[in-house]
C-alpha cells in the first residue's frame, strides 16, 4: 500500500481557494458559473453547464484534496437536511478560513476556542432576532382578529418575504407558492408528494396534479392502457402496475409475471419480443403499455404514491393486499408526451408534478433547483414558525454584537480570535453588498468603499440601538439596519434553523481544518 502525506498547514489555503468560487454566487446579483465537461446535464450544443448552484459547482471540481471532500460532505448533509443555505455555508467557510489563516501565529487550540466563543455569542444574537410568523402576519394585515392565519393567506405573503429580488429566483418562489397552495397540506413532507420533470423546451414551469411519466421517446407503437369494456383510458388497480429496476427480457417467467399487468415501467430496456407480446395479446386480453428507460427516482415516486413494489427479478412480484385505483391518461406539453397517473380516490394525498422547461438542459435543471430551494424555504419557515431578518441583517447584528463584547484580559489570543471572527462576518456582509443591485453601476474600488461605508452605517445603527436591552427583540429591521434592504413596501426574511446550521457547520469545517496536523492518504 502506498501513502501520501499532506501537511496540515496546506488544508486552509486549499479550503480558501475552492470556496472563493462561491463569492459571486451570494446575493441578488449572483453570477452563473460555466462548467466545461460537467458530466450530467451537459448541454449538447455547448458541452458545458451554466449554473449558480454551489452544490453543482463543488461536485464538478476535480480536486483530490481531503479537506474538499469534507467540505462537499458537509454541504450535501446541509442540503439533505434543509434544502437551502448551501451558498451561505460555503461563503462563510471562505471568510472564516481567511480569518484562520491570519491567526496562524496563534495556537490552533486558542483559535478554536475563540471561534467557539464567537459562535455561541452569534447563536444568542440570532435567537434574540427571530420573528414569529403569525405575529408578523397580524401586524402587516389590515384585519386584526387575533387568530392564526390560514395557509392560503400566509403562504403568498411569506413566499414574497422569503424571495429574492433576482428575477429568476423571484419567479421560482412564485411557482413554489402556487405548488404549495395546490397541495392538500404543505409541510416538510412535501418532497414525497411533489415530483419534477425537466426538459428542453419553452422556459416556463407548469404544475399539475398527478404523477407524470415521460413517454416521448417511446411513442413508436405506443399502446395506451385501455378499459376493455368501454375502450376509454382506464381506471385500474395498482395491482395491475408492474415496476422493474433493470432490463426485461422475454421468457415464460416474464409472461407469467406480466399476465395481470396493464402498465409495465422499467428503469432499463424492454426487449422487442416482450414489447410485441404485450401489444398483441390473445383475443379478449388487454394490451399492456410498456414504458422503458425511466429514471429510478420516477419508479420510486410511483411506488410511494400508489403502493407498488419495485422488483429486480420477474420472480419477485407479489401483489399488495390493499390496492388503490389509478386513473391513467395521456398529457402533451410542448411536444413532450406524458402518461398521467392520478388517484381515483379523494381519501389519498394527491401527488403534484412540476413540468419545467428550459432553452437548454442545464437551464431546465437550474430552474428546477431554484423551485426546490424555494419550496424548502417555505416549508421550513412554516415548520419553524419563526424567521430571521434578511438582506444580511442577521449576520450584521452578530458582527456588531462581537464588536461590543467585553474584552477577556485573561487570554489575549482567544480574544483576538473572537474579534477576527466578527471581522469575518463583516467581510461576508461586504461581499453581499457588492453583489447587490445598488452598486452595479459603481467602479470596482468605488463599489468596495461604498459597501464598507454602508456596512459601517449599519453597524453604527446596531450599536446605537443596543442601548436598549430589548432592541433586537422589538426593533423593525428596515433599511438602516440591513446591508441589502428590501424594496420599499416589502419585507425580506431568511430561514431561522438553516441560517444557524450554516454558521455552525462553517465553524466546524474551519476548526477541523485548523486542528489537523498531518493527513495520510492511501493510494492504489
Amino acid at each position: 500500500m502506498h501513502c501520501t502525506k499532506v501537511n496540515g498547514k496546506a488544508l486552509l489555503p486549499a479550503l480558501a481557494a475552492v470556496t472563493e468560487s462561491a463569492n459571486t454566487l451570494l446575493g441578488p446579483c449572483r453570477s452563473r458559473k460555466q462548467i466545461s465537461q460537467g458530466g450530467e446535464n451537459v448541454d449538447c450544443d455547448t458541452g458545458a453547464v451554466f449554473t449558480a448552484n454551489i452544490v453543482t459547482v463543488l461536485r464538478s471540481l476535480h480536486v483530490e484534496h481531503p479537506i474538499i471532500a469534507l467540505l462537499l460532505k458537509t454541504v450535501e448533509s446541509h442540503i439533505n437536511e434543509f434544502g437551502t443555505g448551501a451558498t451561505t455555508l460555503v461563503t462563510l467557510v471562505h471568510t472564516l478560513t481567511d480569518a484562520a489563516m491570519d491567526l496562524q501565529h496563534i495556537s490552533p487550540y486558542r483559535v478554536t476556542r475563540g471561534f467557539g466563543n464567537a459562535l455561541a455569542r452569534c447563536m444568542t444574537t440570532l435567537t434574540r432576532m427571530r420573528m414569529n410568523i403569525q405575529e408578523w402576519l397580524r401586524e402587516t394585515s389590515w384585519r386584526h382578529d387575533g387568530g392564526q392565519r390560514p395557509l392560503s393567506y400566509s403562504i403568498p405573503l411569506l413566499g414574497t418575504a422569503l424571495s429574492s429580488t433576482h428575477p429568476d429566483r423571484a419567479a421560482a418562489m412564485a411557482k413554489a407558492v402556487e405548488v404549495a397552495l395546490s397541495m392538500d397540506s404543505f409541510d416538510l413532507s412535501w418532497p414525497h408528494h411533489v415530483h419534477f420533470h425537466a426538459f428542453v423546451g419553452p422556459s416556463n414551469a407548469v404544475h399539475l396534479t398527478g404523477l407524470f411519466l415521460d413517454i416521448s421517446d417511446n411513442l413508436d407503437g405506443w399502446v395506451t392502457p385501455h378499459d376493455g369494456a368501454s375502450g376509454n383510458l382506464s381506471t385500474f388497480s395498482s395491482h395491475h402496475f408492474a415496476l422493474m429496476h433493470g432490463d426485461i427480457v422475454f421468457s415464460s417467467a416474464t409472461c407469467l409475471w406480466l399476465e395481470s399487468a396493464r402498465v409495465v415501467v422499467a428503469s432499463g430496456s424492454i426487449c422487442a419480443k416482450t414489447v410485441d407480446w404485450c401489444r398483441h395479446r390473445h383475443a379478449g386480453q388487454h394490451a399492456i403499455a410498456c414504458i422503458p428507460h425511466q429514471r429510478l427516482a420516477d419508479l420510486r415516486h410511483v411506488s410511494l404514491a400508489f403502493g407498488v413494489s419495485i422488483c429486480e427479478d420477474v420472480c419477485e412480484r407479489a401483489l399488495d393486499v390493499a390496492g388503490c385505483a389509478i386513473h391513467a391518461s395521456v398529457y402533451t406539453l410542448h411536444n413532450r408526451t406524458f402518461l398521467r397517473l392520478e388517484h381515483d380516490s379523494q381519501f389519498r394525498t394527491t401527488p403534484v408534478t412540476v413540468l419545467v422547461g428550459g432553452m437548454t438542459a442545464s437551464a431546465a435543471v437550474e430552474t428546477q433547483a431554484q423551485i426546490v430551494n424555494a419550496l424548502h424555504r417555505l416549508a421550513h419557515a412554516l415548520d419553524d414558525q419563526v424567521v430571521l431578518p434578511g438582506g444580511g441583517a442577521a449576520f450584521a447584528a452578530c458582527a456588531a454584537s462581537l464588536r461590543r463584547q467585553p474584552p477577556a484580559p485573561d487570554d489575549v489570543d482567544v480574544e483576538l480570535a473572537t474579534r477576527r471572527f466578527g471581522e469575518a462576518l463583516e467581510d461576508w456582509c461586504v461581499g453581499l453588498v457588492l453583489n447587490s443591485t445598488s452598486l452595479t453601476d459603481a467602479t470596482l474600488d468605488g463599489g468596495y468603499l461604498a459597501a464598507k461605508t454602508k456596512l459601517h452605517d449599519v453597524l453604527a445603527a446596531f450599536d446605537e440601538g443596543e442601548q436598549d436591552d430589548k432592541f433586537l427583540e422589538a426593533t423593525f429591521y428596515g433599511a438602516s439596519l440591513t446591508p441589502v434592504p428590501a424594496p420599499r413596501g416589502t419585507y425580506q426574511f431568511d430561514g431561522y434553523t438553516s441560517t444557524k446550521a450554516a454558521l455552525t457547520s462553517a465553524v466546524r469545517v474551519v476548526s477541523l481544518a485548523l486542528n489537523i496536523g498531518t493527513v495520510i492518504i492511501n493510494q492504489p
